[in-house]
């Protein structure tokens, strides 16, 4: 399993949108977990730009407070998503790996 926990700090560079997309693409990621996205909403082809194509399943939070917005996102070929609950200041994914059945969560704060 692969992924990638990065504090983006905003979304207005380019830079950082290929530099994602070239890792998602490069390392075949298997989840990507964003923190101070600082947005609302993430258009479609943003997302399959961040995963480089790749079926994710994506959830965001919005900033609320202190906290500026979180984004999180799994690849569906590798696990099945059974709950995502979305907490004050965290993201968490309960997951099963489709190889072997393995149940665990992934979490982001």
């Amino acid at each position: 399993m692969k992924g990638i926990f990065w504090n983006y700090r905003g979304l207005r560079d380019l830079a950082k949108h290929t530099f994602l997309h070239d890792v998602a693409k490069d390392k075949r990621l298997d989840f990507i977990a964003l923190s101070e996205t600082n947005r609302n909403s993430f258009s479609t082809q943003c997302l399959k730009n961040f995963c480089a194509g790749a079926d994710f399943v994506w959830h965001w939070r919005c900033p609320r407070g202190m906290s500026v917005g979180m984004l999180m996102g799994i690849n569906r070929e590798s696990f099945e998503v059974e709950n995502i609950i979305d907490g004050d200041y965290y993201i968490k994914f309960v997951l099963r790996n489709k190889v072997d059945g393995f149940r665990w969560a992934l979490l982001s704060v």
